[in-house]
């Protein structure tokens, strides 16, 4: 869920454009070395290190789903701790949009709100 509300973020915040500048600038300097050098390390520094946060990230849960025992008092403050946590980061990306949306904040930094903490 928390993965769904990130991409969706992601995805209306860089609709139509074009290339993240940070993607083009690391392209820029790989390709210097070759492509296979350019493709091994987009791999690898990309793609891999974000799989490797996410399995991080959900190493808990998995631990929890496979360890074949009943949900515990733990588990129930666990998944009221990530709904809270959600709606914080919910909240947060509601009180950054309206921030930018107003054109007085334009090429301000935002640091109030629940924007700050997130």
């Amino acid at each position: 869920m928390g993965g769904a509300r990130l991409s969706w973020r992601i995805f209306s915040c860089h609709r139509g454009k074009g290339e993240d500048w940070r993607y083009a600038h690391w392209r820029g300097e790989w390709m210097k070395n070759g492509r296979w050098y350019f493709l091994l390390r987009s791999f690898f520094q990309v793609y891999m290190f974000q799989c490797l946060i996410v399995l991080l990230i959900l190493l808990p849960v998995l631990t929890t789903v496979y360890s074949g025992r009943d949900l515990s008092v733990l588990s129930f403050l666990g998944i009221g701790l990530w709904i809270f946590w959600f709606l914080f980061e919910v909240v947060g990306d509601w009180h950054l949009e309206r921030f930018l949306a107003d054109s007085s904040n334009h090429g301000k930094l935002m640091m109030g709100g629940l924007w700050k903490y997130t």
